[in-house]
Order: structure tokens, then sequence, then C-alpha cells
């Protein structure tokens, strides 16, 4: 197991204050606030397939019979239910104990599926080297910058050798229409919210670090991934494809 890091104040507080903003979210509509924006059923439905046929893309399907998957912040399992078929093992971790429910719900039916509640520090309840596919979409968009280090160091010590691990991040927007473009999703947002929920939406895609494309390889390259893809996949968000040598 990974030695417990100390925390300050400032972090328990952070992690605290986001898992009660997700047990809100979870309670309000826990569709709407998993990364579509929608509260149609058959629309999330939809989206969550594409996804999870691009986070494996290119991977051997004979390979990940055999293997471990790990999804971190997997909320209330829209991708996990769609990969863990692929896998030997399907491993969910999240913060928010009512995401964690509706999990258990949508995977109901993949008794090789298990969901953990983290406290957001960590990976601390896996061993080394235990895990072969990593999955972290949509998670670090909310983290501040030190956090997203420590969790990719946490993805590359539970990985083993050769292991991969696909993650989206904030893109730094860096002209005005992609300014302008994020403005107006937060706007169309909070104009789609159900009730209850408009005050959930501020800031919810776009609070955590953003990075450039250089930046983010080198943040991967300094916690040990080689070789480290990244690509844009829209006008906020950057991709990333890295092995664990």
């Amino acid at each position: 197991m990974g030695d417990g890091p100390r925390f300050s104040s400032a972090e328990h507080g952070f992690l605290r204050d986001m898992r009660e903003r997700w047990e809100q979210r979870a309670r309000v509509d826990f569709r709407f606030f998993t990364a579509t924006k929608s509260r149609d059923e058959a629309e999330w439905a939809s989206h969550a397939d594409g996804e999870a046929a691009w986070f494996l893309r290119g991977l051997d399907p004979d390979r990940l019979s055999n293997q471990v998957l790990l999804d971190v912040g997997c909320g209330p399992a829209r991708l996990l239910a769609r990969l863990a078929p692929a896998f030997r093992i399907a491993i969910g971790v999240d913060i928010s104990a009512t995401m964690l429910a509706h999990a258990r719900h949508e995977t109901r039916d993949h008794p090789n599926v298990d969901v953990v509640r983290s406290g957001g520090h960590g990976l601390e309840f896996l061993r080394d080297g235990t895990t072969h596919c990593v999955v972290m979409h949509a998670a670090a968009i909310h983290m501040p910058l030190d956090l997203i280090r420590r969790y990719f160091r946490e993805v590359h010590r539970v990985l083993a050798p050769s292991g991969r691990f696909r993650c989206t991040v904030n893109r730094l927007t860096d002209t005005v229409d992609d300014r302008a473009e994020a403005s107006s999703l937060v706007e169309e947002a909070i104009c789609r919210a159900p009730e209850g929920g408009e005050e959930l939406v501020h800031g919810q895609d776009y609070g955590g670090h953003s990075f450039t494309e250089p930046e983010l390889a080198a943040l991967l390259d300094a916690s040990g991934f080689a070789p480290v893809v990244v690509e844009r996949v829209g006008p906020l968000t950057l991709a990333v494809d890295a092995t664990r040598p």
C-alpha cells in the first residue's frame, strides 16, 4: 500500500467542500451533473457509449480480458458500466457516497465490478502495480494543480509496467473565441439546470487547473510516464494517453 501523505487544513477543507457539492449534485440530478448537462436518460447513455469507445480505442481486447481497470472519479458508473465487460476486474472510486449508490445500481449486472469510496486524497487502498488500465475522465477538471500532481503520481504507483493511463483535463483557453465558448457553455448549463440545481453549475467544469499541452506533457513525464500523447478533444479539454514504463 502507498504511504499516506500529510495534508494541510486547506486541502482537507477543499476536499470536504468538493465532497459536499457532489453529494448535492447526486441528490438533485446525477445525470445532469455528470458530463452531458442533459436530464434525458437516452442522451446520457448514448454520450457515455461514445466516450467509453474512445477510452478503449487502440487497446487489445484479448489482453484486457485478463486485466484490472481502475476508474478514478467514476461517479454513477456511466463509463465504468460500459468499460467493465472488457476487463477481468473493474474498480470504481469516487468521493461521493450518493454517486456510488447510483454506481452500484448501474453495475448490478456486472459481478466483476467493485466500487470504493475515497477521501479524495489518493489511491491508498490499492497496492503498487496492481492495475493495468486507469481512466480518469472529468475528474481532474475539478482539481487544483497540487491534487492533480498527487493523483498522477498515485496512478503511476498503482499501474503495472506497460499499464495505460487515459485522462482528461482542462485546456488553458488561449483565444477570445475559446473563452467565449467556455462562458456560453456555463450559461447554457445554468439555463438547463434542474430545479434547485442552478447554484451547483457555476464553475463546475472549469474550476480546476487548466493546462497548456507542453505543461501537461511535462507533468506526466515528471510523474514517470513515457511515452505520453496529449491531444485536444474540444475547445476546453485535453486528453492524455500515457504509459507506465
